[in-house]
């Protein structure tokens, strides 16, 4: 079980986006009663009154939660909010705004480096059996590569296709560090991080 979340709120964090190229093409169904941590970082275009789902994130207590630094580059606060308890994007849940984020002190946008930030919500989330606690272990915890890890998102049938509105799953291995650098070498968008720091 503690592999299990680890690897979840790393996957998680390392595909926050929500951009069509980041997310999980291909999965299967599941539903936020399986990952009641798993949060939705919402944001809304008032001229237009939309509201589109940007990245995906883990509730790691009450007032937190964990996402991508990126989700908030030229972002409005007061236009972003976290909805927590639903397997559905953009329904039902609990939608609640958002007071701070907190940076990573190394993140740079472009090669993307640090791209990590906790959230600060303006009230506590009520867990529910919708709503819990993603469990974070000791910070010396150590995955090997080929190990099993399941990556949970809103995703798409397939590349660059529409937004799934439901929670999916897909089953994957932790990427041994020679195999990812090789696999991004010619994106110079991508900074590969010693193992130490995320998994590929």
């Amino acid at each position: 079980m503690e592999f299990r979340i680890i690897c979840l709120i790393l996957t998680l964090i390392a595909a926050a986006s929500a951009s069509p190229s980041s997310r999980i093409v291909g999965g299967t169904p599941t539903t936020i009663f399986e990952y009641p941590f798993v949060v939705s970082v919402e944001y809304h275009y008032p001229a237009a009154d939309l509201r589109v789902q940007r990245c995906v994130g883990s509730l790691i207590s009450s007032w937190h939660a964990l996402t991508a630094a990126y989700c908030f580059t030229d972002t409005a606060l007061n236009s972003t909010s976290i909805r927590a308890g639903s397997s559905t994007s953009l329904v039902g849940g609990t939608v609640v705004s958002i007071r701070e984020v907190i940076l990573h002190s190394d993140y740079v946008e472009n090669p993307r480096t640090g791209d990590i930030a906790i959230v600060v919500l303006t009230a506590p989330l009520a867990l529910t059996a919708a709503i819990n606690i993603a469990y974070i272990p000791p910070q010396q915890t150590f995955i090997p590569d080929g190990y099993p890890v399941e990556i949970v998102s809103w995703g798409s049938e397939f590349v660059d296709g529409p937004q799934i509105g439901s929670l999916q799953k897909i089953n994957s291995n932790v990427v041994a560090q020679a195999q990812c650098e090789a696999a991004y070498e010619e994106n110079e968008n991508v900074v590969i991080y010693d193992r130490k720091l995320l998994l590929c």
